[in-house]
């Protein structure tokens, strides 16, 4: 979690003045929207009759379905939401009282039953009526059984294995459910299609731990006993299309472990299916969803995958195969994916919602079935901590990553483009979590200095000029370094070390002895759980101090520097529980540095005010998406003010534009990497900065460019 400026962009960013006012900023990453807590199923409908694509979010952790207008550029707008039952998981969309408005019906799981909400056309909706269906009801799907020419309901349950079927009137109303057990456990989905072309609805469900059941219908709102398919492990979605093109409907089953995979099984058009083919998925598949996503005329398909934070395309080949899956990185713990034309242009896009960090994510069609991801690059195992430098005097940016479980820094040269060279490793210490840049034996060729949280050192790699680094020099330090700073904090004109310690709650200085060695270190003691250093002359004295961010204490500690080595004693200044990081800027533009702070216990990030004698003023919160990590600070849209961007270990980054005077823009979010950590700001393609992310469980880099205009 290194979070540092240099001496030359820390005096850049304090010496920001006036600016312009404030415009949006973008970059090539997909875009992320915050529903009401813990988005559960999402689809695409237009529910206010303007021609654009609207989303309808189950909310379970609100107990309301989100309704976001689209903009019909492929952006929303903040939720509405509506009350419903306890623990929403499932939606669908449909006209139930035939007044040409969308109405919702929404399953609620722990309130075992359905709500029926009325649209008004205008994309609001009337106030919810009930349905009482069996015990924790999980999926519904609709459909005309009793042929009336009136939408039905069917309901699966997960806790008492049955299917509700609740007929429709046709004025929005519903009779009582008729309960048809199932003779299984676990009832995850279902679909409802006529599978036996004999023109009456018929039903797919999956349950229990390998079982898809095929329940023929009578025509008069009942269903034959079930016929049973064996599943891979763990079937927890299905969806149907004609996949091999002959006519006769298929079935498609979303598996999630050991290995996440979609099982196909092409239909022989009597109601009966044919062994399955597999294919492979990303880990722990938690949805399924047909469409031709590039247009072609063979049906694709789109699979969500909750533990690899990503969805997976699998573009078919008309004869019920599938090409091998791309994979693209959304918001954390994505649960189900609707595909619609969101921003206009005739493409197919794709709508994710994500249950850990109450998001949707909006994946741009570029056609060909293709769709616009962040840029990825592959590092170590573990990546926390990133840096960047021109290693090989190129005239391009490079980047180093701390790699935590491989005890390795990798090294990804950069090609001038926003994309690298594939990463070399070099040892360090155990359990390495971040990496700082400096000169420290004063040759002009970047150095590595590399924080060791499992050995309690920091480990000093010497660059060689062309890329490559020399073995690393060990230096012990306090217990538990995560955080590092370069600076000369003894005014003696070579780089020395601050490393903040979380077990031993201190902060080492190592002074450099411009050759690329260092004295032994001193500690200064700050509070407790120091996680993260930054750098900065805070009190206008010309020497460096220091902003240490204390997780445990919930605060941060600042420590003049006597421009010796030594330090004031820390004074601290409350930020909040599990405090994270911390980034030195002036955000009001009057000429003194100013602290912020990533806060992971209510998702926000403190702005404490500079007096300019080293002293903060009472912090000002922002919200940010869910468990911050990471921040840094840049302007990211060339308007003058400093703006900040923020991890969150929901695979998203927080953009808060600063409007120059203290106070910040709304928050917007793109996707990073699973597990985003690590943050830095550097200028890869142009003139405006762009963002690195590392990302802890994915193993990856995240680039994102910065398209603002």
């Amino acid at each position: 979690m290194t979070k540092w400026l240099t001496k030359s962009a820390c005096l850049a960013a304090l010496a920001f003045g006036g600016g312009l006012a404030a415009q949006t900023i973008s970059f090539n990453a997909p875009q992320a929207f915050l529903t009401a807590a813990v988005a559960s199923d999402v689809v695409l409908a237009d529910v206010n009759k303007d021609g654009h694509l609207d989303a309808v979010v189950p909310a379970s952790g609100a107990n309301a379905v989100s309704i976001m207008l689209g903009n019909g550029d492929g952006t929303f707008q903040a939720p509405v939401n509506y009350p419903t039952g306890q623990s929403p998981r499932y939606v669908a969309v449909r006209d139930f009282n035939r007044d040409g408005n969308m109405d919702l019906v929404v399953v609620n799981y722990a309130s075992s039953n359905v709500s029926v909400l009325l649209g008004n056309g205008d994309g609001t909706f009337q106030a919810a009526v009930d349905y009482n269906v069996g015990v924790n009801p999980i999926a519904l799907a609709v459909g005309d059984f009793n042929g009336d020419k009136k939408l039905d309901l069917a309901v699966v349950a997960y806790s008492s294995s049955t299917i509700s079927i609740l007929l429709g009137n046709g004025n929005g109303t519903f009779q009582n459910a008729t309960n048809q057990a199932l003779g299984g456990t676990q009832s995850a989905s279902v679909v409802a299609m006529d599978l036996n072309g004999d023109g009456k609805v018929d039903l797919a469900v999956t349950y229990g731990l390998n079982t898809l059941a095929v329940l023929l219908g009578n025509g008069n709102g009942s269903f034959a006993a079930p016929v049973l398919y064996r599943t891979p492990n763990a079937p927890v979605s299905v969806t149907e299309a004609d996949f091999n093109n002959d006519g006769k409907l298929d079935l498609a089953v979303a598996c999630s472990y050991p290995h996440g995979l979609v099982a196909v099984y092409l239909g022989n058009g009597d109601g009966t299916l044919q062994t399955s083919k597999e294919f492979a998925v990303g880990s722990f598949a938690r949805s399924v969803t047909a469409a031709d996503v590039n247009h072609d005329g063979n049906e694709d398909l789109v699979a969500s995958n909750a533990s690899s934070d990503s969805i997976s395309v699998l573009l078919g080949n008309g004869d019920g195969t599938f090409k091998t899956a791309v994979n693209y990185q959304v918001a954390s713990s994505p649960q189900a994916v609707a595909v619609g034309d969101v921003n206009g242009d005739k493409k197919s896009d794709l709508v994710v919602a994500s249950n850990n960090s109450s998001m949707i994510t909006v994946l741009l069609g570029v056609g060909k079935g293709g769709f616009a991801g962040s840029k990825i690059a592959g590092a170590g195992t573990g990546s926390t901590g990133v840096a960047s430098g021109d290693f090989n005097h190129d005239g391009n940016q490079d980047v180093a990553v701390a790699d935590m479980t491989s005890n390795a820094v990798s090294v990804l040269l950069g090609k001038g483009d926003g994309t690298f060279q594939k990463a070399v490793s070099f040892p360090a210490g155990l359990t390495p979590e971040a990496v700082a840049v400096g000169d420290f034996n004063n040759d002009g060729n970047p150095d590595l200095a590399v924080a060791n949280n499992g050995s309690n050192s920091v480990s000093i790699l010497l660059g060689n000029g062309d890329g490559t680094f020399q073995p690393a020099v060990n230096y012990s330090v306090g217990a538990g370094p995560i955080s590092l700073v370069v600076q000369d904090f003894n005014n003696d004109g070579n780089q020395d070390l601050a490393v903040a310690n979380q077990e031993s709650n201190t902060v080492s200085i190592l002074l450099g002895n411009g050759d690329g060695t260092f004295q032994t270190a001193t500690s200064v003691a700050v509070n407790q759980g120091p996680v993260s250093v930054a750098t900065a002359d805070l009190n206008g004295d010309g020497n460096w101090d220091l902003a240490v961010a204390d997780s445990t204490a919930g605060v941060i500690s600042v420590l003049l520097g006597n421009g010796n080595g030594t330090f004031a004693a820390a004074v601290d200044y409350n930020a909040g529980t599990n405090v994270f990081s911390v980034v030195i800027g002036d955000f009001n533009n009057d000429h003194i540095p100013d602290l912020a702070a990533a806060v992971n216990d209510g998702d926000h990030v403190d702005i404490l005010f500079g007096k300019g004698d080293g002293t903060f003023r009472t912090a000002a919160k922002l919200p940010t998406a869910i468990s911050p990590i990471g921040i840094t600070a840049a302007d990211f849209n060339g308007d003058g003010n400093l703006d900040l961007a923020v991890t969150g270990f929901t695979s998203t980054v927080t953009i808060l534009a600063g409007n120059g005077n203290g106070t910040f823009q709304a928050p917007t979010y793109f996707v990073a990497g699973s597990g985003s950590y690590g943050i830095m700001q550097v200028n890869l393609t142009g003139t405006l900065p762009d963002l690195v992310v590392a990302n802890q469980f994915s193993n990856t880099i995240s680039i994102l460019t910065n398209t603002t205009p």
